[in-house]
């Protein structure tokens, strides 16, 4: 079951940032998408507990040194508070 993206978040500020993809503030298996100086709220797909790759997790984890999400067994869960 995938969990829902969230666009036009006020918890994450992303004005004088350039686009791209940035550290959640409290949550490893998600990631802020800046836009337009707009932040939406992403989430990383799911995760196969019984997948060795997903280490128990039930979510990937966002790789902040690629900005993209990975296997959980790949990335310690890193967050930006």
């Amino acid at each position: 079951m995938s969990r829902p993206n969230h666009d036009n978040i006020d918890y994450y500020d992303c004005s004088g940032k350039p686009d791209g993809t940035y550290i959640h503030p409290s949550d490893c298996t998600r990631y802020i998408m800046c836009t337009n100086g707009r932040a939406a709220d992403m989430a990383c797909p799911d995760c196969d507990p019984g997948d060795p790759r997903c280490a128990g997790s039930k979510y990937q984890r966002f790789n902040p040194g690629g900005s993209y999400y990975d296997w959980p067994s790949n990335i310690e869960c890193i967050t930006d508070p």
